[in-house]
Formats: structure tokens, C-alpha cells, sequence
């Protein structure tokens, strides 16, 4: 556990330490304009000014497909956050804990209202059983040995 040790000395830990009250392991549940009902925890959110701060921790890899599914993730955490606290800015980040460096997501392009529309979107197709996983992804997927679809599937259909 030296990463832990590391992480707690790291100027990442004692940036949320000094923070004015920062809020650890917020559940929340949102629901968005389709009636579909987000659901999730926000692993530490705190304010400075007018500012809101979320960060995600990461004890795995967080290069190639885990950081696009990480920054999707704290994305969504933000879009929750942004329902209850509205439009102010937003500082998000995800955490690596073994090698304790803050890693910044940019959201300077980002269409709100978009993302709420391709998370209802996601919703309703999983809801529907028409979800299908992107297969181009399994080769760096972090679930990729307990997956069915990777173990089953062959490369994407070229009809598709």
C-alpha cells in the first residue's frame, strides 16, 4: 500500500485536504428530461467560489480505453452535479492513486444538453436489449477476460 501512502503526501490529496468542505462519496440520482433516472456516486466534490471541483480515483490503468470510459464517467458525474448546482463552471479530473497524478478533462467543447441525449439514448437501448458492444474496443477493454461478447464474438460484422 506505498501507492496510498504516496497519494496522501501527493499535492493532489492536499489540494481536497485544504479544500473548504469537500463532500466524499456522493450518491446521487438525477433524473433527466426523458424520465430515464441517472444513478451513481461521486467519489469527492468541493467548491471554490463559484467553481465545482469533481474528481474521480483510478487504481488501474488509465491510457487507452479505461481513460475514454474514466472521462465519460466523471462526465457524467458532472452532468448530475450540473442538474443540481446549474451552469457555473465545472474543474473535473480523474485521480491515478498509484502514480498520484490529477489528470484534467477537458470540457471547454462540450454540448450538455448533447450528453444528456446520448446518455438517454444509451438507456434506452440497453433498456431495449438492443445494446451491442463495440468490438473494436476489446482488445484494451479493462473487463475484456470476464466479458462474453470478447471471448465469443469475432471481429465486427463488415455488414454492420
Amino acid at each position: 500500500m506505498e501507492w496510498l501512502e504516496r497519494f496522501a503526501s501527493s499535492p493532489a490529496a492536499e489540494r481536497i485536504r485544504s479544500a473548504a468542505d469537500p463532500q466524499r462519496e456522493i450518491p446521487f440520482r438525477i433524473r433527466l428530461g426523458s424520465g430515464s433516472i441517472m444513478v451513481g456516486t461521486i467519489d469527492v466534490l468541493w467548491r471554490e467560489g463559484d467553481r465545482i471541483f469533481i474528481r474521480d480515483y483510478k487504481i488501474g490503468r488509465t491510457d487507452g480505453a479505461p481513460r475514454l470510459l474514466y472521462d465519460l464517467q466523471v462526465v457524467f458525474y458532472a452532468l448530475a452535479a450540473r442538474k443540481h448546482f446549474g451552469d457555473v463552471p465545472y474543474d473535473l479530473a480523474l485521480i491515478s492513486l498509484k502514480d498520484s497524478n490529477e489528470i484534467g478533462i477537458d470540457i471547454s467543447d462540450i454540448s450538455w444538453s448533447g450528453i444528456e441525449n446520448d446518455i438517454i439514448s444509451a438507456a434506452n437501448e440497453a433498456g431495449s436489449g438492443s445494446f451491442r458492444p463495440n468490438l473494436e474496443m476489446c482488445p484494451s477493454c479493462p473487463w475484456r477476460r470476464s466479458c462474453h461478447f470478447s471471448q465469443t464474438a469475432g471481429p465486427p460484422d463488415a455488414g454492420d
